[in-house]
């Protein structure tokens, strides 16, 4: 259903600005577009993309395994995925500021998990002032999108951040973060809700029966934080898309962060567009900043040419293995 947009990595903002040289000189506040990208991909990814802004804060962190929540166990839809790869189009102001993109891997049979992977960078005159990429991928069960593992990685300029997170079938969640020259940080819970990260959570959503008025709630967790994710379908609309009319659900998300202090703080407004259709896609994204607003647009969909996940599957979970000390 609202697929996506579930990409909510709302964590460290940084506090330099990036000048733009024209007619008028403007400048941009990097920690806006930073936030963005974390976020859009992974809603972007899932693809792939809402982007939410926090201001921020000294608020205290709690740990993921202290967050009391709940939410209620949604039954899939029907439907098959599609493997191939979405591309998307970022721009700020009208501005082309970065690519991304989302490609669903083909499986080899029911009992094999999805890979989804979701990317994007930093393009053109941004990218000669801060150059970002990002990397997101998940692997999840085909049937109920339990996630199995996520991991993400983002590379600004030569600094590089590192997250893994582990679902085990017992109910337990590992996780680890890292970045270069800095000691690595594990956590362990069992979450008495129903958990996910940016990406299963999306395609779970994406599976569900969508009509006006709707909304739906989601736990979810990136390998640091916890958000409750609410979204609610506000109405139908036709929109244009490459110069054609297409009948959408326009989706409005509300992200809370549960694992600080100051958590009950809004995010900025951002909305979503979804084809009417079964297939669900992501057809725009778009949220409104501190200066202007960032817009993604779906620009093409290339179908998958072959490659399986078992191909993956094996050294995907020693690496995660590795990464969260886990030898076995």
């Amino acid at each position: 259903m609202i697929a996506i947009a579930l990409v909510i990595f709302v964590l460290d903002l940084i506090s330099k600005r990036l000048m733009f040289a024209g007619k008028n000189a403007w400048y941009m506040n990097k920690a806006l577009q930073y936030n963005f990208f974390r976020r859009y991909l992974f809603t972007a990814l899932m693809g792939l993309s809402l982007s939410l802004f926090t201001v921020p804060s000294q608020a205290d962190y709690i740990h993921p395994g202290d967050v009391k929540v709940q939410t209620v166990v949604y039954k899939p839809g029907a439907g098959e995925l599609t493997s191939g790869t979405y591309h998307y189009k970022v721009t700020w102001q009208g501005v082309p500021v970065a690519d991304a993109e989302i490609e669903v891997y083909p499986v080899s049979s029911p009992s094999s998990p999805v890979r989804v992977v979701a990317r994007t960078k930093t393009k053109g005159l941004v990218a000669a002032f801060y150059k970002m990429k990002h990397h997101s991928e998940s692997m999840f069960e085909r049937g109920t999108f339990r996630p199995v593992h996520f991991s993400s990685n983002q590379k600004e300029r030569r600094k590089e951040k590192f997250r893994e997170v582990d679902f085990k079938r017992d109910g337990l969640v590992r996780s680890a973060r890292w970045r270069e020259g800095r000691a690595k940080t594990v956590q362990e819970f069992r979450p008495e809700n129903p958990l996910f990260d940016p990406i299963s959570a999306a395609f779970l959503a994406k599976s569900l029966d969508l009509s006006v008025g709707k909304k739906v709630s989601f736990d979810v967790f990136n390998g640091k934080h916890r958000y409750l994710i609410d979204f609610e379908v506000e109405k139908l609309e036709r929109i244009k898309v490459k110069g054609q009319s297409v009948e959408a659900f326009k989706v409005v998300p509300s992200v809370q962060k549960l694992t600080d202090t100051e958590g009950e703080k809004k995010l900025k407004s951002a909305a979503l567009w979804i084809t009417a259709d079964d297939r669900r896609e992501i057809l725009k994204v778009s949220s409104s900043v501190y200066i202007g607003s960032v817009v993604a647009k779906f620009d093409k969909f290339v179908a998958s040419s072959g490659g399986m996940l078992e191909a993956h599957s094996g050294d995907d979970r020693a690496r995660a293995r590795a990464s969260l000390g886990d030898p076995r």
